[in-house]
């Protein structure tokens, strides 16, 4: 639902596969990205499957001291990769709702009374669903 809203088109052009791939039933595979036909792609995947910083597993393996504050990243992968999804989506209802919110300041200085309650109604249901994010992510907005 957010797939026209990628401002990165490398990422839009990765996302848009990888949901053809699910719609085909392919197995989405890192082999796949790193043998792109694409090099910008290939460069991508290479930087995101090779991390800057990686946890030793000898905190575990020698010294028995694994993580105390949450899973260990293995773990926790699919934790953090919808929480990242919603993180997006937050970011991404936070610039349609300044979009919005600046339509309906033209709406009301043209007075046009329709567009306004069109608005309006378009402004509270991007707010309900960006409340119904933030609960799930167990996030306080003040904004």
């Amino acid at each position: 639902d957010v797939l026209d809203e990628f401002e990165n088109d490398l990422y839009q052009q990765v996302i848009k596969e990888c949901l053809e791939m699910t719609m085909d039933a392919t197995t989405i595979t890192q082999q796949y990205f790193i043998q792109h036909t694409d090099s910008r792609i290939r460069k991508l995947a290479s930087d995101i499957l090779l991390p800057e910083y990686q946890m030793s597993h000898n905190w575990i393996e020698k010294h028995n001291l694994p993580l105390r504050s949450q899973l260990m990243p293995d773990l926790n992968f699919n934790l953090d990769s919808l929480q990242a999804i919603y993180r997006f989506k937050l970011g991404k209802l936070d610039k349609l709702l300044e979009k919005n919110h600046l339509s309906l300041k033209q709406a009301q200085e043209d007075k046009n009374e329709v567009e306004m309650d069109k608005l309006l109604k378009i402004h509270m249901k991007l707010l309900e669903i960006r409340k119904s994010i933030a609960d799930t992510l167990n996030t306080v907005i003040l904004k």
